[in-house]
């Protein structure tokens, strides 16, 4: 099978799951599987086939670039996929982030061994991040990376990082949360909230709390409990 289309029905069929139970397993929206099962994407970012080749229970190799088989025996070889390193940083660390989302030293984090492993065509400036606290539960929970965009704009339902000025110190701090916008201001901006997926926090407005959009989520990276 010549395309990631072919190979992927193929795997969704034998697995016998939906579209929006591979989104889920993979972390990405299910606009992004149906784009894959359409042709109009025709690759995935390696963490992503990593994800869906284990949750399809293929090989990682076939899956990517066709070669071999179905069978999931040949995953331990993906060393044809270009991975490249990112820093990974604190919420702490995120506050300090420069206007356009990026850090003034990524290579300390690198050489210090903070760093997770993306695909070779994501941006330079792109991080990973941890997820601290409980604010984005049941969707995102402590501990989990989430990896960041800087260079992309925000879109209805986006999930983002942003800095705020801290009410009780004046102090610059990170937070992650889901992007709406809202309306333009007298000035021309776009006044916009940040909405946690957790009831019992507040949503930040932008006008209100002094929020500068740092960066947009495309992979999140989920741990479980090991039994």
């Amino acid at each position: 099978m010549s395309t990631l289309s072919e190979r992927l029905k193929l795997a969704i069929q034998k697995a016998g799951v939906s579209k929006s139970d591979l989104a889920k397993a993979c972390g990405v929206k299910p606009a992004s599987v149906s784009d894959w099962l359409s042709g109009k994407s025709k690759s995935m970012r390696a963490p992503i086939a990593q994800k869906a080749a284990e949750f399809l229970n293929v090989s990682l190799i076939w899956l990517s670039t066709g070669e071999g088989t179905p069978e999931s025996g040949s995953n331990v070889s993906p060393a044809r996929l270009k991975l490249k390193k990112v820093p990974l940083i604190t919420f702490t660390q995120a506050g300090f982030l420069t206007d356009n989302g990026q850090l003034r030293d990524p290579s300390i984090c690198i050489d210090q061994g903070d760093y997770i492993l993306v695909d070779e065509d994501m941006p330079d400036g792109t991080l990973g991040v941890v997820v601290e606290g409980d604010s984005m539960e049941p969707e995102f929970h402590e501990g989990d990376i989430i990896v960041i965009d800087p260079s992309l704009s925000p879109q209805p339902g986006d999930f983002v990082i942003a800095k705020r000025i801290c009410p009780y110190s004046d102090s610059v701090e990170s937070t992650f949360k889901k992007y709406r916008p809202k309306q333009y201001d007298e000035n021309g901006n776009l006044e916009y909230d940040l909405i946690p997926l957790n009831p019992d926090y507040p949503s930040l407005n932008s006008k209100r709390d002094k929020l500068s959009i740092t960066g947009i989520l495309v992979e999140h990276r989920r741990k479980f409990r090991r039994r």
